[in-house]
């Protein structure tokens, strides 16, 4: 009996070497994302067999692979979409005209800014990421009576 107790006593001893008791990360204790990546992610991602694949949107400008559109019946209806793609922490700037996220890399730096606007008459927004970014560079936000018949949907 004085063996299990000492067993599970010396177990308990042990978990505590592999509980850190500082924060870990970040000044917050929370691992940073890469919001950059996060943000395409959401839009593009490679497949198994190595191929650029939409995962929301359309491609519509063939000469321009990284320009996707989706469906909105207004700027409001675009802001609404993009605030659902946002890290609950991220840094957001909100006019009356745009919604501005500063996206950050993991060690914190700046990655420039991925910026929703108002648009003209054919588009009711766009989304507009910075240079950095690889799969997807532009959302357009074109409204449902203006949508072309040669959209192949995907997800929106």
């Amino acid at each position: 009996m004085k063996n299990r107790i000492l067993t599970i006593a010396f177990l308990l001893l042990g978990t505590l070497a592999f509980v850190s008791c500082q924060k870990d990360g970040t000044e917050d204790g929370f691992a940073r994302t890469d919001e950059l990546a996060y943000l395409q992610g959401h839009f593009a991602g490679f497949n198994d067999e190595g191929e650029l694949t939409i995962w929301a949107g359309w491609q519509l400008n063939e000469a321009d692979p990284g320009e996707l559109s989706m469906k909105a019946d207004s700027y409001e209806a675009a802001a609404a979409i993009f605030k659902k793609i946002i890290l609950p922490d991220a840094n957001v700037e909100e006019t009356e005209s745009s919604l501005i996220w500063h996206l950050a890399a993991e060690d914190g730096k700046s990655q420039g800014d991925a910026v929703l606007s108002k648009a003209s008459v054919d588009k009711v927004a766009v989304l507009t990421l910075p240079a950095a970014a690889t799969l997807v560079n532009r959302v357009n936000f074109i409204q449902h009576s203006l949508w072309p018949e040669n959209g192949e949907q995907v997800r929106n």
